[in-house]
């Protein structure tokens, strides 16, 4: 039988833990308490801190952290309305 990958037990350790955690916490409240599970959880090993983090910036994201800018969004060309490409559909309109 094949265990169950990193991304599915940080997710159920992340929910394990957030049950323990006051419902009206403080975000600072809630990251504190994931940081400490954290090591135990991963062993130090890189996929595993990985993945912990995926997971708790889910759990974060729903309870008042903003969203994670990524890269692609971050360096992505910001064109105003000036700018006509005239192989887009839309161009002129």
């Amino acid at each position: 039988m094949r265990s169950a990958s990193w991304i599915v037990r940080a997710r159920d350790a992340v929910r394990e833990v957030a049950l323990t955690i006051p419902a009206d916490a403080t975000l600072s409240a809630r990251r504190k308490a994931m940081r400490a599970v954290g090591p135990h959880f991963h062993g130090g090993t890189y996929w595993g801190r990985k993945k912990w983090g995926q997971a708790v910036r889910e759990y974060l994201e729903r309870h008042g952290q903003p969203p994670r800018i990524t890269q692609s969004v971050r360096n992505a060309p910001n064109f105003g309305p000036d700018i006509i490409f005239p192989w887009k559909k839309d161009a002129g309109a």
